[in-house]
């Protein structure tokens, strides 16, 4: 998405989750590689840095050092909070949808994480979705009043995250 935001070219190799090899070249166990000439990159937002950094002709995706640092929170939030929130109601689900070669991989990966089965883990989603949406709390306000995107009235990376 920010390569697609910055309006740059590149090239995409979808992966199986096993198929570490792949991006062994970059010390990665796990997506997204960004590879820009001599330059890799190994997580999303460095990426995102690095993008407007590198490309600061094309449209930003960070908005400036007050956009960044308002940027970075939103992306923390997405980690601490959404993915906690929403990560348990969907881990099964996802098991489902995953290429049936990922599925053992990802079972094991997820019961070694949440500490239980996947089918326990589920037990209960629909008392406890109510959490993801008070999470979501902020991000729907926002919309309600007006406003089109997270960003204004474009999206930008803080878009993307969420």
């Amino acid at each position: 998405m920010a390569l697609k935001h910055k309006g740059l070219a590149f090239e995409q190799i979808p992966l199986l989750l096993t198929d570490k090899e792949s991006i062994a070249f970059a010390d990665a166990n796990s997506v997204p590689v960004m590879v820009d000439g001599d330059t890799i990159k190994t997580d999303s937002w460095d990426i995102a840095v690095y993008l407007d950094d590198s490309y600061p002709d094309a449209p930003s995706l960070l908005g400036g050092t007050i956009g960044e640092g308002v940027t970075r929170v939103i992306n923390s939030w997405c980690d601490r909070a959404v993915n906690v929130a929403l990560g348990p109601l969907i881990a099964r689900d996802v098991l489902d949808a995953a290429y049936t070669d990922d599925r053992d991989y990802f079972r094991e990966s997820m019961e070694k994480m949440y500490k239980r089965t996947l089918e326990e883990v589920q037990e209960g989603r629909e008392d406890r979705v109510i959490n993801l949406y008070r999470t979501l709390d902020p991000i729907r306000t926002s919309f309600r009043k007006g406003q089109d995107f997270i960003c204004g009235a474009s999206p930008a990376y803080a878009d993307y995250v969420v």
